[in-house]
């Protein structure tokens, strides 16, 4: 390391006096810092910020000295000097991280799934309890307490399953939970009791298909959807119903009106609409 060490000094020296000015200086920098760099970047593939915190902050450390250094111009053994220890730094958090990527595998796994469904928003308290016990599994980890890590592991990774269910269910299921208390508000046990039922009923069964297969979205994406357009079919019966009610309609008033669409499709298409038995004739 002394004739490495001495040899960038040399380099250094050369290119101040014969570039004259920071350009010379920033060239320099480039090639003196780059080792350090690489090996950050690799470390930073393996995410070992995240994997391997305290041997990364270290090597970030030791790098931000070496930069400072630098800038005010002093001894280049000094700067060469946080640049080994920042690469040795990042070297261990490199190795440490690809470690946790076989030994926390399913850990990683799980918190990356809830990542993607947004839990931190969606489904906060377990996260947050989630990542206080993915720090702990890491931090065991990183110092080689693997029995300690695995314990950790294991609850945080439970935490994450929980926290990613129920962002999935809420980004599915919140919304037509919402309508129904809505349509029940509004009066749909009365007047539109059957579609409400309906609607509980695909809701229902949207939640157990995301309880029991929550990587194959659609079917419960679908009965969702279908629970939310029942939900919202109880609504405008309710309110259609209660407002005939309120004006005393008669039924045979609202069977006339609901006659009209079709006569008008039906004209449309050059055809005389007859119901004087039933919708069935017009509608074929």
């Amino acid at each position: 390391m002394v004739s490495l060490r001495s040899s960038f000094s040399l380099v250094l020296a050369a290119a101040l006096l014969l570039a004259g000015g920071p350009v010379g200086a920033q060239g320099v920098k480039e090639r003196l810092f780059a080792p350090a760099i690489a090996t950050r970047q690799a470390a930073n593939e393996h995410d070992a910020a995240t994997l391997a915190p305290s041997a990364y902050a270290k090597g970030a450390r030791y790098f931000r000295s070496a930069e400072k250094r630098f800038s005010e111009a002093r001894s280049i053994d000094s700067v060469q000097n946080d640049l080994e220890k920042a690469i040795k730094a990042f070297q261990q958090a490199e190795m440490v991280a690809e470690l946790a990527e076989k030994q926390l595998a399913t850990l990683i796994k799980a918190r990356a799934d809830s990542v993607r469904v947004e839990a931190e928003q969606y489904s906060a308290r377990e996260w947050k309890r989630a990542e206080s016990l993915f720090r702990s599994a890491i931090s065991n980890n990183e110092r080689g307490r693997s029995r300690d890590a695995d314990r950790a592991a294991s609850s945080a990774t439970s935490l994450y399953r929980e926290a990613e269910l129920s962002a999935i269910k809420t980004m599915y299921l919140a919304e037509t939970e919402l309508l129904i208390v809505q349509a029940e508000q509004a009066g749909a046990k009365k007047y539109a009791p059957e579609t409400l039922a309906n609607a509980k009923m695909l809701l229902q069964s949207a939640e157990v298909e995301l309880t029991n297969n929550r990587y194959d979205i659609d079917k419960p994406r679908g009965l969702a959807r279908e629970a939310r357009y029942e939900a919202r079919h109880a609504i405008h019966l309710t309110e259609y119903l209660a407002e005939a009610k309120r004006l005393r309609r008669s039924p045979e008033s609202l069977i006339l009106e609901w006659e009209t669409p079709l006569q008008e499709i039906a004209a449309a298409a050059d055809i005389n609409a007859e119901f004087h038995e039933g919708y069935t004739a017009p509608m074929q």
